[in-house]
């Protein structure tokens, strides 16, 4: 199944956002099925709050036994983590 293409939305700042970028948000997510179990309240929330990142290969994101702050869905590349590599799930 190929990917959806990421709304521009995620680019405009959170507290910038329209009803539009937030229902287009909301629909991208809603489109990742390992979000499917979450409720809708749930993800409309997130929505408010989502951001896109890129970052550079070898990059640390986070560190073992630190506090999580923020979780990732991984769209393209790969990330190792305790010695596994993850690749992106294509929806």
């Amino acid at each position: 199944m190929k990917m959806p293409k990421i709304p521009s939305a995620f680019l405009v700042h959170p507290g910038l956002r329209t009803e539009q970028d937030l229902d287009e948000i909301y629909d991208f997510l809603r489109s990742i099925s390992t979000l499917h179990s979450i409720s809708d309240q749930e993800v409309a929330n997130m929505c408010g709050r989502v951001r896109h990142e890129h970052h550079e290969a070898e990059e640390v994101l986070f560190c073992r036994d630190e506090p999580a702050a923020s979780w990732y869905i991984l769209l393209t590349g790969a990330t190792f983590i305790d010695g596994t590599m993850f690749l992106p799930y294509h929806w």
